[in-house]
C-alpha cells in the first residue's frame, strides 16, 4: 500500500536498513546548513507574501484592524509555496491565486483515509476502503496532473537553474560508496519531500506520497498564532524581542540576531511540545532478538511505539503540562539548568535516531523568520465573537478537549485542525517598508 511499485522506495518506505542508509546520507547533503542557507532568499520573498497578504484591510496609520484570517489556510498555503519552490524550483502559487487550494483538501481526505491504516491496518480489506477511495479519487487524479506538470517544467530549466533540492540530489554521491541517485530515485525522493521536508510525513497512497507532510508544517505555524493570541504576556514577551532585536524587517533571516532571539526560539519549542504536528505514535516492529525496555522483553515481530503527546504532557518531565510556558526553555533563577536538560532530553519532535527528521533546519528556519516577520510589521489578536473561539477547548467540554487554551487536533498520525482566526494591524510606515520581490 505504501510503495508505488516494486523495489521503488523512498526515504520512508525503505525498510531495509543498508538502503535507508544510503538515501539517508544523499538526502543529509540536500538538508545541509549551506544548502538551506543558499534556499534562504526564496524562502523570505515567500514569507515577504505571506505578510503582505495578512495585511490586506490594514491602512498605513495602524488604527484599523483586518477581518479575520483563517491561520490553518494561510498556513497552508505558505508551506505548499515554499516546499513547492525547494522541491522542484517553483511554487503551486497558493498565495497568489486559488487555482491549487484544492491540496489543503487532498491532506484532510487523505490523512482521515490513511491515518486509520497505520493504526488498523486490516482496514484496507473492508468496503470503507473502497468508499475513502471514491471519496480522494478526483483529488489525486488532479494532484498527479499537477505534480507531473512541475516535474516536466524543471526537467526543461538548466539543472543549476535553482537552488532547489533537484538541482542538489543531482550532483551528490554516497561518501561510503561512491553512489549517486539515478532520476527515478531522485524524483521518488523530491515528491516524498515536497511537502514534507520540514517534519517528515506518513504517506499511504502512491500518488499523494509527498503531499500528507504539510499538515505538519501548518499545524506548527497555526498552533503558534494559537498559543501567541491565548497567552497576552507571552505575546508581549516575544513582540519586545524581535522589535528591539531587529531595526529593520531586512535583518530578519538566519545569522546572529535571529539566534539571539531566544524567547522566539522558546515560545517555537514550547508550541511544539503543547501541540506536536505529529501526535500519533510512530510504530516500530522490534528487530530479531527482541529487545528490553525499562527490564521488560519484548519478543520480536512485536510493534512498539510511544505516543508524542503523551510524553510531551507528561507531569513528572513537563510540570504544569497544560499549559503555555516558553520559560521552561530559558535557564534563569527559577529554572536551573537540570529542568532544562530534563525536558530537552524527553522533547524529540523530530523523532529519533536514522529516521529522525532531515529537514529540522529548514523547519526552525521557516517557522523563525515567518513568526518574526510578522511581529515586526503587525500586531495580532484573536478575532471577536464566536469565531475567536474556533480551535480552541470547551470549558466542561469532554475530557482532553476542555482546555481553552490548547489548540485542538484531531490526530491521523498527522493532524487536521481549523483556525485560529486572527485579526491583523499594521505598526506605523510598516507598509511601505515591505518590499515584495519577485518569486
Amino acid at each position: 500500500m505504501l510503495v508505488p511499485k516494486k523495489g521503488q522506495y523512498n526515504i520512508f518506505t525503505a525498510i531495509d536498513k543498508d538502503i535507508h542508509r544510503h538515501k539517508r546520507k544523499m538526502l543529509n547533503q540536500g538538508f545541509s546548513d549551506v544548502n538551506m542557507k543558499k534556499f534562504e532568499p526564496a524562502m523570505l520573498q515567500h514569507i515577504d507574501i505571506f505578510v503582505q497578504n495578512l495585511m490586506t484591510g490594514c491602512d498605513d496609520q495602524g488604527s484599523k484592524w483586518s477581518t479575520p484570517f483563517n491561520m490553518t489556510r494561510c498556513s497552508g498555503h505558505l508551506q505548499y509555496d515554499v516546499m513547492g519552490k525547494f522541491g522542484f524550483g517553483q511554487s503551486f502559487e497558493m498565495q497568489k491565486k486559488p487555482d491549487n487550494h484544492f491540496l489543503l483538501d487532498v491532506v484532510d481526505a487523505i490523512c482521515l483515509r490513511g491515518g486509520m491504516y497505520v493504526q488498523y491496518p486490516r482496514l484496507r480489506y473492508l468496503i470503507i476502503d473502497k468508499l475513502l477511495a471514491w471519496r480522494t479519487s478526483v483529488l489525486r487524479s488532479k494532484y498527479a496532473a499537477l505534480i507531473t506538470h512541475l516535474v516536466q517544467a524543471r526537467y526543461a530549466t538548466e539543472k543549476d537553474s535553482q537552488s532547489d533540492l533537484y538541482s542538489t540530489l543531482s550532483d551528490v554521491t554516497n561518501p561510503e560508496n561512491g553512489l549517486s541517485f539515478s532520476d527515478e530515485e531522485l524524483w521518488t525522493e523530491s515528491r516524498f519531500l515536497l511537502i514534507a521536508g520540514n517534519f517528515g510525513a506518513h504517506i499511504f497512497d502512491s500518488s499523494t506520497d509527498s503531499i500528507l507532510g504539510a499538515d505538519t508544517s501548518r499545524t506548527a505555524l497555526s498552533a503558534a498564532f494559537f498559543y501567541l493570541t491565548a497567552y497576552p504576556k507571552c505575546y508581549e514577551e516575544l513582540i519586545a524581542e524581535i522589535r528591539s532585536t531587529f531595526t529593520s524587517a531586512e535583518e530578519i533571516k538566519s545569522g546572529p540576531k535571529l539566534a539571539s532571539c531566544h524567547y522566539l526560539r522558546a515560545c517555537i519549542d514550547e508550541m511544539l511540545r503543547m501541540s506536536c504536528p505529529i501526535s500519533g505514535t510512530l510504530w516500530r516492529e522490534v528487530c530479531a532478538g527482541g529487545i528490553t525496555v525499562d527490564g521488560e522483553h519484548i519478543p520480536a515481530s512485536t510493534d512498539i511505539g510511544v505516543n508524542p503527546y503523551a510524553i510531551f504532557h507528561n507531569e513528572d518531565v513537563f510540570p504544569s503540562s497544560s499549559i503555555f510556558m516558553p520559560e521552561r526553555w530559558i535557564v534563569s533563577e527559577y529554572n536551573p539548568q537540570a529542568n532544562v536538560d530534563q525536558a530537552r532530553h524527553a522533547f524529540q519532535p523530530f523523532s529519533l535516531g536514522p529516521r529522525s527528521c532531515a529537514g529540522r533546519t529548514m523547519a526552525y528556519m521557516e517557522l523563525s523568520n515567518t513568526i518574526a516577520k510578522t511581529c515586526w510589521y503587525m500586531d495580532f489578536k484573536r478575532a471577536e465573537g464566536p469565531m475567536g473561539l474556533v480551535s480552541a477547548g470547551v470549558k466542561g467540554g469532554p475530557k482532553g478537549r476542555d482546555n481553552e487554551k490548547e489548540f485542538q487536533l484531531l490526530e491521523h498520525v498527522t493532524c487536521t485542525h481549523n483556525g485560529p482566526y486572527l485579526q491583523f494591524r499594521l505598526r506605523d510606515g510598516m507598509k511601505k517598508e515591505l518590499v515584495i520581490h519577485r518569486v
